[in-house]
């Protein structure tokens, strides 16, 4: 019963932190004149969604032509071929999100990065002079996280995948990907500050497993903006990178009791 308390609390503090973060994103956006920063990132995502788009129709036409030679999918009921059709288009789809979201983390590393120290420098007062070479560190730092995350989250659907064919959870399936995806969100957008912050990899690892739920809950506000038609591809990324550094400034506030002006 313990366990539950303290699960229920951690999951309510953590909404808690979201939400405020969310509310002070948008005076933060406004104070720091950050609003011309919704353009870059909304074109970039554009471009991306586009050209995989393409590439994902040529993939699932291709891949259905090949079924359908392969195993007569003509022969079958008119139901059951559509029923078929629309799987491999669900399938295709999915598989579309999952690349997407990885190389849209990437691309904008560099650019969330630089939005996320201007960020930390209006709420606290701090500035940073990072040199070139530290620049490019942290530019490349950001492209090895959120591809070693795009690995992981390989791993962990597959593995998830493979249960819900050997065992009965097969119908919470769905929504156990979309936690893991929203977990790796999460860290890449805390990571801007960690990095910031001189913490090593391992140790933005543990701090992330620390706090796993306030991961999950701003990476999933992070699909559900960007999910907005036509709207979602400009306002997800800079909102986003504005609020889960907010939140992952209380948190480092919190856990070494050193005062940072939030």
């Amino acid at each position: 019963m313990l366990k539950k308390t303290t699960l229920e609390e951690s999951f309510m503090k953590s909404v808690v932190f979201t939400i405020k973060s969310m509310i002070e994103a948008f005076e933060v956006i406004g104070e720091a004149k950050l609003k011309r920063y919704y353009l870059l990132p909304g074109l970039l995502n554009s471009a991306l969604i586009y050209v995989l788009y393409q590439v994902s129709k040529l993939i699932s036409t291709g891949l259905f032509g090949r079924l359908e030679s392969l195993f007569k999918l003509e022969t079958y009921e008119s139901l059951a071929f559509l029923a078929i059709k629309i799987l491999v288009a669900f399938v295709a789809f999915l598989l579309y999100f999952f690349v997407y979201k990885a190389l849209l983390l990437m691309i904008l590393s560099p650019f969330l990065s630089y939005i996320s120290e201007k960020v930390e420098s209006h709420v606290t007062g701090k500035k940073f002079d990072f040199t070139m070479k530290e620049n490019l560190h942290f530019i490349w730092r950001g492209i090895v996280i959120s591809g070693k995350s795009f690995v992981k989250e390989s791993i962990a659907t597959l593995v998830f995948l493979t249960l819900s064919v050997l065992t009965p959870i097969n119908l919470f399936t769905p929504f156990f990907i979309f936690m893991v995806q929203c977990y790796f969100i999460g860290f890449s957008f805390m990571d801007y500050t960690l990095e910031r912050h001189d913490f090593t990899p391992e140790e933005s690892t543990k701090f992330l497993r620390k706090n796993a739920l306030l991961a999950i809950i701003n990476g999933s506000i992070f699909v559900a903006i960007l999910i907005i038609p036509i709207a979602g591809v400009f306002l997800a990324p800079l909102i986003s990178c504005v609020s889960i550094t907010l939140c992952t400034l209380k948190v480092l506030e919190i856990d070494s009791n050193i005062p940072t002006k939030i």
